[in-house]
């Protein structure tokens, strides 16, 4: 008697988790739109590199950055730019966590390349 009791109650409960998942999505729903944010974030950072690199470019075109100042921006950029590359082939491994953790590498050894252009070192 104790087992026919318990049978529709394991049964109504299991049929709650139907719509607590179709009420907070499933894990293959969110994965992919991490790795699509990851995407954006990447084409994002890569913009931003060769926008900076262009700047760098003209700075030391117009002598706003010589000597030190571009030896350090091309250290800084190539070092920006070999992130980004990983962070490509993290994509293509499907790692959303590598995708971020090197967008966010690249995009700080960015910033320091704007700093030292614009003379905040």
């Amino acid at each position: 008697m104790k087992l026919a009791v318990l049978v529709p109650v394991i049964v109504l409960s299991l049929s709650g988790c139907s719509t607590l998942q179709a009420a907070t999505g499933t894990v293959s729903d969110v994965v992919p739109a991490a790795m699509l944010d990851a995407k954006k974030a990447l084409t994002a950072a890569h913009a931003l590199h060769e926008a900076v690199a262009d700047g760098a470019t003209i700075a030391a075109n117009t002598n706003l950055c010589i000597s030190t100042c571009a030896t350090k921006a091309k250290g800084y950029l190539d070092l920006s730019e070999a992130y980004l590359l990983q962070a490509d082939a993290a994509v293509k491994a499907a790692d959303t966590v590598g995708v971020q953790a090197k967008v966010s590498a690249a995009i700080t050894i960015i910033a320091n390349v704007e700093n030292l252009i614009s003379g905040k070192k």
